[in-house]
């Protein structure tokens, strides 16, 4: 029985999490620290998640754990699109510090 999901929607996770890291030390180290370390946390969940193994008759539990974590990187592409917008935002030279504040409460 197939679930639509394979080892490589766990890496494409990895990756989506690496590259919102890499954005968020860019923008503000400091102010965003405490979120890479749980996006840290989240990307080490999901490396032990991909890992699980289990008897057969323990399957469908580790296969609906699967799913539950795969459907993090709908929420981790949306952020990362929105992340996409203010990193746009703050490499404009002439973009005032307010204009940026205002952008990151967002």
């Amino acid at each position: 029985m197939s679930f639509g999901f394979a080892v490589g929607d766990f890496v494409a996770a990895g990756k989506l999490i690496k590259d919102i890291v890499s954005v968020l030390r860019t923008a503000a180290r400091a102010e965003y620290q405490e979120l890479i370390l749980e996006l840290h946390g989240l990307q080490l969940a999901l490396n032990h998640v991909e890992r699980l193994k289990a008897p057969p008759e323990r399957q469908s539990s580790i296969t609906s754990i699967k799913v539950a974590a795969l459907t993090s990187t709908y929420v981790l592409d949306e952020f990362a699109k929105k992340l996409k917008k203010f990193e746009h935002l703050s490499a404009q030279h002439g973009t005032s510090k307010v204009k940026l504040w205002t952008q990151k409460l967002r």
